[in-house]
């Protein structure tokens, strides 16, 4: 076996797998099961050789299982996701690792032309920084707005803070850019327009563009593993954070060639609380075998298909981004996993697989906080056994009906 791991890379690999080894039962475990040690593992080639983890293995988990050993738990903060799962997932950190997931987010911006005087606006992501002592100065100052906020805060707030750089999720954006047209709104154009958390469409790439004045650049990532790709180009394929990062493209237990799809799967090599060795993220994924023209080194993926959302409808036809209901439940102990559907404009049922510790008036909980955020809907919780998984094996955490998306509405023509 060839190794082409930089000698750089080559350290950090030996000593994320040292580390894990030492301090996180967990990959004590896998290891061992494997018959094998840190010293056996030096470099990416030699990674193949440990079985690879899915959320699946992590999620039962308790804390003291999957965390290191060198932190103390009183330190950690739990940060509950499922993406487009439906499955909730909780992933520790300390205030160190928040720290280093913070500087991939940055770092991403950096590399594609962030400037210290521009002014960011992030609806959706909350892990930006505010408030510190330079940003009174007026370098890199930041606001953040949740995307369930109503749709004139948010148009009042591009309006008056006059942000250069916007950070939102597609779903998000979507909705915003709609309602600018139906108020014939016209901002001043952004610098620059980054997506997260869901995959960009065409349509919605398109709608970003003419509303906010530039074509938005997509950002890949996952919430406990960090930012591992962008796009250098607007449509384009991602550049993946190799300094950082080691991605497999797996089908099954074989490393697929450049140019065929598999899914990926990744080693954080910057993470310590919780570390990710071999982790799968459940993204299909192709390598690009040609070199880009820009000025980045790093290697390149397409995503095939992604973690996309859907929005749902009210009513009175407003769109409401659902990523963030997952929020309130989230909150609340016992669901295993679950599913938001939406057949009628006038009812959203959440289906739910409940475990161990969902309290008997949790269903009347969840009910009010979600109707809360759906003004005009009624919500019917509905226990099931299973949630069935898409032919492509992901579990959907929304569906909506082909009726109602065909209610969103669709832009106007430029005039």
């Amino acid at each position: 076996m060839v190794d082409n791991t930089p000698a750089r890379l080559r350290y950090w690999v030996h000593a994320t797998v040292r580390h894990a080894y030492a301090t996180v039962p967990y990959y004590r475990r896998l290891f061992d099961r494997a018959g094998l040690k840190p010293e056996d593992i030096r470099s990416e080639e030699e990674l193949v050789r440990l079985p690879t983890t899915s959320k699946e293995d992590l999620r039962n988990l308790p804390p003291e299982e999957v965390v290191s050993s060198a932190v103390r738990l009183e330190r950690l903060t739990g940060y509950t996701t499922s993406g487009s799962t439906g499955v909730p997932f909780t992933h520790y950190k300390t205030m160190d690792d928040r720290l280093r997931h913070l500087a991939t987010i940055y770092r991403v911006m950096v590399l594609l032309g962030l400037r210290w005087t521009d002014r960011l606006l992030s609806i959706g992501e909350i892990l930006y920084v505010r408030g510190t002592p330079i940003q009174r100065l007026g370098v890199l100052q930041t606001e953040v707005l949740h995307p369930l906020e109503p749709l004139e805060r948010q148009i009042d707030l591009l309006r008056g803070y006059r942000p250069t750089i916007l950070v939102i999720h597609p779903s998000a954006a979507r909705a915003l850019g709609l309602a600018l047209l139906e108020r014939r709104i016209h901002l001043p154009p952004l610098r620059m327009v980054f997506t997260t958390s869901e995959l960009l469409d065409r349509a919605t790439a398109d709608l970003i563009a003419r509303t906010f004045g530039t074509a938005p650049r997509a950002v890949y990532g996952m919430s406990e593993a960090g930012r591992l790709g962008w796009q250098c180009q607007p449509g384009g394929p991602f550049h993946l954070a190799e300094d950082f990062l080691i991605a497999e493209v797996m089908r099954g237990e074989e490393r697929v060639p450049d140019g065929e799809t598999g899914e990926l799967v990744v080693t954080n090599l910057i993470y310590r609380d919780m570390p990710y060795i071999r982790y799968q993220t459940g993204d299909l994924v192709r390598r690009v075998p040609r070199a880009c023209a820009c000025t980045h080194s790093f290697g390149q993926i397409e995503l095939i298909g992604g973690r996309g959302s859907e929005l749902l409808v009210l009513p009175d036809g407003t769109l409401r981004p659902p990523l963030f209901i997952t929020s309130h439940i989230h909150q609340i102990p016992g669901i295993v996993q679950y599913q938001l559907r939406q057949e009628q404009v006038e009812t959203v049922t959440i289906q739910i697989v409940t475990g161990a510790g969902y309290a008997e008036g949790a269903d009347n909980r969840l009910r009010r906080e979600v109707e809360a955020i759906l003004p005009g809907v009624r919500v019917v919780i509905e226990r099931v056994p299973e949630i069935p998984r898409t032919p492509g094996g992901k579990h959907r955490y929304v569906s909506v009906s082909p009726e109602l998306q065909a209610r969103i509405p669709t832009p106007p023509p430029p005039s």
